[in-house]
């Protein structure tokens, strides 16, 4: 028995399911990395790019915060960042990304090592 399109109800996603999706495809861009979340100077948790999304059916706006390398082109890596994580939210969760907002707020250089507190 096959049922038309809207005999079979509706799929909605909640904010947070497109926001896990569009960080983690943030993060497989080459040259970014996450960011550690920390609390009187004490990491909390792994590193991560971090997203928001406003939903308004099927449009989705998106903020995404994340760290480079440095030196990195980065014109060239947000537009990287917006083209994957567009491709892969619309593919994944079947919304149309209006825009995405993509703030760079932490620069490393790739030969810095990460300094552990024990």
């Amino acid at each position: 028995m096959s049922l038309v399109p809207a005999e079979r109800g509706i799929t909605t996603l909640a904010p947070r399911v497109v926001e896990k999706v569009a960080a983690h495809a943030a993060g497989e861009v080459g040259q970014v990395f996450g960011l550690s979340r920390t609390l009187a100077g004490r990491s909390l948790g792994a590193e991560r790019v971090r997203a928001e999304a406003d939903l308004d059916g099927h449009v989705a706006v998106l903020r995404l915060d994340l760290g480079a390398s440095f030196p990195a082109p980065l014109i060239q890596l947000t537009r990287t960042v917006r083209e994957h994580v567009t491709s892969t939210v619309q593919t994944l969760c079947g919304l149309h990304v209006d825009h995405i907002d993509v703030t760079v707020a932490a620069l490393q250089h790739p030969s810095a090592e990460r300094k552990r507190v024990m």
